[in-house]
């Protein structure tokens, strides 16, 4: 709890452009020495991100601070060109991260709310919290703290599997000595460490991902699924005119998507693995196609979705966003298609379903750890 007060000392909205622009000598603070060994392990994950998806430049520009709606700290990295992390700060795990998209908080520096992966608001002048993406998608301010167990719940996964290492680190660490040069890596890992689907380039160079508005993500997460299957599986999975073109490299988007006649088929915007794969049953039931498909409403781990991915099937995971006091939820889906081990932390790389020509802010290669919720898979 000292780190967490610590380090709001110097967050608010700080801007840094490299480790050795904090002076440090044998008289620095304790604030100071901390703050410094933290840059470390930021720096040390950017290293790593940089040699996995072969960019040459990466450097932080502004670092700023963010809560959840029960008050749990996060500090957002934002770096140029482009890039940015998501660190708990109460935890020492990186909870998103990504080399290639813009941050989500790139236009807000005050005010900012961290509620886990997909969910990312910033306070306007009403008090309301507003998604900084999705700008549709506003949090009442009378309902702000009822959402407040979701963000214990998902928090809790966090502590659950603390980076103890990392946090002695930044409270205690040898000055002198980078995070890099401080940990023990292990050279002989006991398991595959990088997998992926066999065509995750479909995800991650998709432009078109058949996005429509009103809060359909895991509709549209369904058609990407349903969509992999028919470029690269033989079946009767859907019809060409759900291609934005002959290219067959994405979606069709708007009303005449597939995700829109997905929805047609189903009783809510909201939906679980549950509901998807009720409507999935439908849609295929209509085609006459007999599909194999799973969902898992909670208990499963990391290695399930491991699996899955290793058998060529991306998976569709739902993040559930409750306030128990109103029963109103906010259920964001994301499409999963590969993960990759990062100093002991598995993260997942993910298409979040939202439609942009814009390559910084496409969404489409973002590095996800303890996703919440449940999982839906089509085989």
């Amino acid at each position: 709890m000292i780190l967490v007060l610590v380090l709001s000392l110097f967050f608010s909205s700080v801007t840094v452009f490299a480790l050795d622009s904090i002076g440090v000598d044998n008289n620095v603070t304790l604030y100071d020495s901390q703050y410094k060994r933290l840059l470390s392990v930021f720096d040390n994950m950017i290293q790593n991100l940089k040699v996995k998806d072969n960019i040459e430049k990466m450097e932080i520009s502004k670092i700023k601070t963010a809560f959840d709606f029960a008050g749990n700290e996060y500090t957002i990295v934002e770096c140029v060109p482009t890039g940015y992390l998501i660190y708990s700060n109460g935890t020492g795990i990186f909870t998103e991260c990504a080399t290639d998209t813009l941050s989500p908080y790139i236009d807000y520096d005050e005010d900012i709310y961290y509620c886990g992966p997909t969910y990312y608001y910033a306070g306007t002048l009403k008090g309301d919290a507003q998604h900084t993406v999705l700008t549709e998608e506003i949090v009442d301010s009378q309902n702000i703290e009822g959402f407040s167990q979701s963000c214990e719940e998902y928090y809790s996964v966090l502590v659950e599997n603390k980076r103890q290492d990392v946090l002695n680190y930044v409270t205690c660490g040898t000055q002198n000595k980078s995070y890099g040069e401080t940990i023990q890596r292990d050279t002989t890992p006991s398991g595959i460490v990088y997998g992926e689907v066999l065509n995750s380039e479909y995800f991650y160079d998709m432009v078109h991902c058949g996005y429509d508005s009103g809060g359909i993500c895991g509709y549209i997460g369904l058609g990407l699924l349903i969509s992999y299957k028919e470029k690269y599986k033989t079946g009767n999975y859907m019809d060409d005119v759900y291609w934005y073109d002959s290219s067959r490299t994405g979606l069709l988007g708007g009303t005449q998507s597939l995700a829109r006649y997905l929805r047609s088929l189903g009783s809510s915007n909201d939906t679980m693995s549950t509901s998807i794969k009720n409507v999935s049953e439908d849609y295929f039931e209509n085609r006459g196609v007999n599909v194999t498909h799973t969902s898992i409403l909670l208990f499963f781990t990391k290695n399930k979705i491991i699996e899955c991915i290793d058998e060529d099937n991306p998976v569709l995971l739902f993040g559930s966003f409750e306030n128990p006091d109103n029963g109103e939820s906010i259920n964001h889906a994301v499409t999963v298609y590969s993960y990759w081990d990062a100093e002991g932390d598995t993260l997942f790389t993910a298409h979040f379903g939202w439609d942009t020509e814009e390559p910084s802010t496409r969404y489409s290669r973002i590095y996800v750890y303890g996703l919440r919720g449940s999982m839906y898979v089509l085989e």
